[in-house]
C-alpha cells in the first residue's frame, strides 16, 4: 500500500508541476501598444489645463493598426464647462493626418478627472497612416 501511495503522491506532484509551468508560460506574451509620453500631446485652452495625456500606437503582429491619445483635463474656471473635445493627429512634417472626435465631457468648477474612461478620455485614430502619428494636439471647445 505504500507504493500505490507513493505513486499517487508522485503524480500529483507531476501533474502540480506541468499546470503550474502551463500557467506560467502565458506570462510572456509581448505588449500590443507601445506609449510615448505627455511631450507628444498639447493642449492650448483657457478652460482646462492637461494633467495627463498620453499617445499609445496600438499593435497586431507588430504592425500599427490606430493611434489612441488618453487625457485628464482640470477644469480652470469657478464655473461648470460643458465641452467638446476633439483631437488632431500629426505626422513629423507637421501635416495633419486626420482629426477624429468629437466627445463631450462635463466639468464642475475646478475639477480635476481622476481615472480614463474609454467614453469619454480616449479618441483613437485608425487611419491609413496611424504609424505615421508623431504628437497630438487636443482642441477643447466649450459647446454652445
Amino acid at each position: 500500500m505504500d507504493g500505490a501511495h507513493m505513486k499517487k503522491n508522485l503524480l500529483l506532484i507531476c501533474t502540480g508541476v506541468i499546470l503550474i509551468t502551463i500557467l506560467l508560460s502565458g506570462c510572456q506574451e509581448e505588449s500590443n501598444n507601445t506609449e510615448q509620453e505627455t511631450k507628444t500631446v498639447f493642449l492650448d485652452s483657457n478652460l482646462v489645463q492637461l494633467i495627463h495625456g498620453n499617445l499609445t500606437f496600438n499593435l497586431d503582429n507588430g504592425i500599427v493598426k490606430s493611434a489612441s491619445v488618453e487625457y485628464l483635463f482640470k477644469n480652470l474656471l469657478d464655473r461648470q464647462l460643458e465641452l467638446n473635445v476633439s483631437a488632431e493627429f500629426y505626422d513629423k512634417n507637421d501635416n495633419l493626418l486626420e482629426t477624429v472626435g468629437t466627445k463631450d465631457i462635463v466639468l464642475p468648477a475646478f475639477y480635476e478627472e481622476q481615472g480614463i474612461s474609454p467614453l469619454t478620455n480616449i479618441i483613437t485614430y485608425d487611419g491609413l497612416n496611424a504609424s505615421d502619428v508623431e504628437y497630438v494636439k487636443l482642441i477643447v471647445e466649450e459647446k454652445e
